[in-house]
């Protein structure tokens, strides 16, 4: 068994029209050629392109996303702090049989890294939330076609994702004093 000429895991398979290619990398260069409309001599020229698309999927987009500071104690129009500014914590989007978002590093092998994981499925999107990193998941987010949504609570050995209320998570979040609704409870 070969090395798959994109993403160079074992599974290529000799004889593909594009060389040792494994499954999922196959599909993705199909469904790449499919949505792209070209006539059949311009595929030939287009397989390289849709290969490198595919690869740096494979790889990961590494982003620095800043961190937003126009909920926190005390900012306002005339504070010091920046609506979004330092730190510029890293992000790592990468496919892995659909697609997982590495948050705060851009090791793919980072188990201490809370990420998502997204599959699309026949009927909607189903998220799956590890806080703890390379723990089980806190819980579900799906998201169906015909609009609705639902969360799903997972009690692994992670601990399972809590419904609150949005002032009460958003102040914690923000460094924001609790309100006086929440002193009292």
């Amino acid at each position: 068994m070969e090395r798959c000429n994109i993403c160079r895991r074992r599974g290529g398979q000799s004889g593909e029209e594009w060389g040792a290619l494994c499954p999922s990398c196959a599909d993705s260069v199909e469904a790449f050629l499919d949505d792209a409309c070209l006539p059949d001599e311009a595929a030939e020229t287009v397989v390289d392109f849709a290969a490198s698309l595919v690869k740096r999927l494979r790889v990961g987009a590494k982003i620095r996303i800043p961190t937003f500071y126009g909920n926190a104690h005390g900012h306002d129009a005339n504070d010091t702090l920046p609506e979004f500014g330092k730190p510029f914590v890293p992000l790592l989007v990468c496919r892995a049989d659909g697609l997982r978002i590495v948050l705060g590093s851009d090791d793919y092998g980072d188990e201490n890294a809370p990420d998502i994981h997204i599959e699309r499925r026949p009927r909607g999107w189903a998220f799956f939330l590890h806080p703890v990193g390379d723990g089980d998941p806190s819980g579900h987010v799906y998201f169906l076609d015909d609009g609705r949504s639902f969360i799903v609570p997972d009690g692994g050995v992670t601990p399972e994702i809590k419904v609150s209320e949005w002032e009460e998570v958003v102040a914690e979040l923000d460094l924001m004093p609790p309100s006086p609704m929440q002193s009292r409870s």
